[in-house]
């Protein structure tokens, strides 16, 4: 459900110009000129509501599956890191760089954040409406225009002193989870 390493964004923009953008447009407004046809019409990647309910993973699912009744089919021939990074790239369009400029200040002094969001797997399993149970609906969507655009932050912060603090909130969750029986 997780990337295995940092996506290729640059590379993920690349596909995205050939295999994306005819449908859903150059910048992602989901006005590409194939797409003028289909119903329903491919969606706008820049829909900031739309966004922040969409998580990382289910963007790599609809790359990998296609979504039914759509005109999104699969694309079974791309590679598995080929498919996060259109999903990294895909999923920091609806966010803007001064979106992600306050996500990088939140995410340097939330240091509660930062074990939240402590891995690729935790960015690419959390939607901004998830991170809303936490921080205010402005600072979820900062969070995650940074996180998006800059997913290696989670390995900064992995190798700074909050590995500690991590490998101690994850010990409390393994003994509550054993204390519940799972």
């Amino acid at each position: 459900v997780a990337p295995k390493s940092i996506p290729d964004r640059t590379a993920g923009a690349v596909l995205y110009q050939s295999e994306c953008a005819p449908c859903h447009g150059l910048t992602g407004k989901g006005d590409g000129p194939a797409g003028l046809t289909l119903d329903p019409r491919p969606i706008a990647f820049t829909d900031a509501a739309r966004a922040g309910e969409r998580s990382l993973f289910a963007l790599y699912q609809a790359v990998t599956q296609g979504v039914a009744g759509t005109g999104m089919k699969p694309f079974p021939q791309l590679t598995d890191e080929q498919r996060w990074g259109l999903a990294f790239m895909v999923g920091q369009l609806a966010y803007d760089d001064e979106n992600a400029s306050s996500g990088e200040r939140l995410w340097k002094r939330n240091a509660p954040l930062r074990r939240q969001l402590s891995s690729l797997d935790a960015i690419a399993r959390t939607s901004e409406s998830d991170l809303r149970a936490s921080l205010s609906p402005g600072e979820a969507h900062a969070a995650m225009a940074f996180l998006r655009v800059r997913p290696e932050a989670v390995l900064v912060a992995a190798s700074s002193g909050d590995s500690l603090d991590l490998a101690r909130q994850l010990i409390d969750k393994s003994r509550a989870a054993y204390a519940a029986g799972d």
